[in-house]
């Protein structure tokens, strides 16, 4: 009976700090602020020679190679890390179902990247990862530009296709 308890015992303290940790990383997780993100990737793209700043939804926003790129900000799902793309190219009467397309097939092709139509207006891309900690999304931060490098190229290529343009017109 002694040797009973002794292994129920055992298992109940395994249980107990088992749930302890599982709780206190839970709420290490729910410590986090908006301002605490944003000073994370501002840091961590200053010191990659970036220029960031915040925009006015509270996202940081910074510039590479002339184009705008967002890191949407929510304290709430620090477990989600995205950078996005926006304003690649406008959509018309003309062209939207060429751009629709063009959409489902690069995002059906490339890794990470979602290509979208916002507003009706305008094509963005996003690279989407899920994270347990907020700062895990800056180790896979270049390997997300380049899959929304991959997916512009291709989005370009395959509306050119589309549209009938020869990529030496231009």
């Amino acid at each position: 009976m002694f040797t009973h308890l002794k292994v129920c015992s055992k298992v109940l303290l395994l249980a107990c700090l088992l749930l302890g940790f599982v709780a206190r990383s839970t709420a290490q997780d729910q410590e986090w602020t908006n301002e605490m993100l944003q000073a994370t990737y501002m840091k961590f793209l200053a010191e990659g020679g970036y220029l960031p700043t915040i925009d006015a939804d509270g996202d940081v926003q910074f510039k590479r190679e002339g184009k705008t790129y967002y890191i949407p900000i929510n304290a709430e799902d620090t477990e989600f890390f995205a950078v996005n793309l926006a304003n690649i190219y406008d959509v018309t009467p003309e062209n939207k179902t060429a751009i629709l397309e063009t959409c489902n097939y690069v995002t059906a092709t490339t890794k990470v990247a979602k290509l979208q139509v916002i507003d009706d207006r305008k094509v963005w891309i996003t690279a989407e990862i899920f994270v347990s900690h907020p700062e895990e999304g800056i180790k896979t931060f270049d390997r997300m530009l380049s899959s929304i490098d991959t997916a512009s190229n291709k989005f370009i290529t395959k509306m050119r296709e589309l549209m009938g343009l020869d990529s030496k017109d231009d």
